[in-house]
């Protein structure tokens, strides 16, 4: 088998040999993967002299997971924030950070064991883990895939730093499923507002309407203040978003525009907050009072405004390159996944290759479909 260039043989054990910045680095492995590790650490500047290593003291499960939760909700505070945040809007987006990652380390904690050495995770274990979460918790793939992303980072974390010897153990990763999401009719949207509207909930019904028309997540109108909307450009800029970059969303000539408007005309001036007069709590409960008072199932949830939106963009004919920008997703997959046919779509399919039929027909030209001998 060829080593990896840096890496050579020596009997049983293997060497580490790679010149960084003017200075030679050397070490002894007893396998390969741990002088891999090595070389790594030698590249990107991880290194510490074993002798000091050593000296650290290891970390136990819930030590571990409390360091690497606190840089984590630090490095996103950083991202998703710059010097025209107040103080006490950083410390509204700290403390979201907190709950979100609060959630999954109580819940890796309780199953390992908060005193339970880092060392002692065997891999056995942590399939066990992915069993309980894939049978017993019922977890989307996603959600199990992120536990996993999680787990591994908190081992590479405490590697990194010396308090781990162990190279990290993972889950297997989850195929994405691809089931049948809900989405809104048209009749269903119009009896939300119509129920919003009679009951005066206002700010209930202006939020409504933007999710439904923008594809925001929760918290990205949540936190949407008036700086990150574009009035001349019709557009508004989400930077709370779930991958930590910023994406451009437009509005124009469509009833987030219209609640936009009459918004910033009776904004509050006490804060830049678009929908300052409604918060997380206050919008969960009157979903659910909605929710029931109008016969919906436990389906029909707020992420469910955003599908909606996603699905009425393809079923507008908008190609899929552009969906995934305006809806941010990190990979065309996860669009396709959210872009299933819609029924009303499928008429006039047969009407349409007619049409394509009699056309090229017109003109004398034959289409290959299959590139066949070409």
């Amino acid at each position: 088998m060829e080593l990896p260039k840096g890496i050579s043989k020596r009997g049983n054990r293997y060497r580490v040999s790679i010149q960084v910045d003017g200075e030679r680095l050397t070490g002894t492995r007893d396998s390969l993967e741990a002088a891999i590790d090595l070389l790594q650490s030698y590249k990107h500047g991880t290194w510490e002299n074993p002798a000091e290593v050593y000296q650290l003291k290891p970390w136990t499960f819930k030590e571990a997971a409390r360091a690497y939760m606190d840089y984590r909700i630090e490095k996103r505070v950083q991202d998703k924030t710059d010097n025209q945040h107040t103080q006490a809007e950083i410390d509204v987006i700290r403390h979201e950070q907190t709950k979100h990652f609060d959630w999954y380390f109580k819940k890796l904690t309780n199953f390992f064991g908060g005193n339970t050495m880092l060392d002692e995770l065997t891999q056995p274990w942590v399939m066990k883990y992915q069993d309980h979460c894939l049978f017993e918790m019922k977890y989307a793939s996603s959600t199990i895939n992120y536990h996993n992303s999680l787990l591994i980072g908190i081992q590479s974390y405490a590697k990194q730093r010396g308090r781990m010897m162990k190279h990290h153990m993972r889950m297997e990763t989850q195929k994405r499923t691809t089931k049948r999401e809900r989405y809104l009719s048209f009749e269903e949207e119009d009896s939300i507002v119509q129920w919003a509207t009679a009951l005066c909930h206002d700010d209930f019904r202006d939020i409504f309407i933007f999710y439904l028309n923008t594809g925001c997540r929760l918290r990205e109108a949540l936190f949407l203040r008036w700086r990150d909307v574009n009035f001349f450009r019709k557009t508004i800029t989400c930077g709370l978003t779930k991958n930590g970059k910023n994406r451009t969303i437009p509005f124009d000539d469509t009833p987030a525009e219209k609640v936009l408007e009459s918004r910033q005309s009776n904004k509050h001036k006490s804060t830049d907050k678009v929908f300052a007069g409604i918060n997380e709590k206050r919008l969960y409960y009157l979903w659910w009072q909605m929710r029931d008072e109008l016969g919906f199932g436990k389906d029909v949830t707020i992420h469910t405004l955003r599908h909606t939106y996603c699905s009425r963009l393809v079923a507008s004919g908008l190609d899929l390159r552009t969906v995934q920008q305006i809806m941010g997703h990190h990979s065309l997959e996860v669009t396709q996944g959210y872009s299933h046919f819609i029924p009303s779509m499928l008429k006039g399919v047969g009407a349409s290759l007619s049409r394509l039929r009699e056309t090229q027909q017109g003109h004398g030209n034959v289409i290959n479909m299959l590139k066949v001998n070409e």
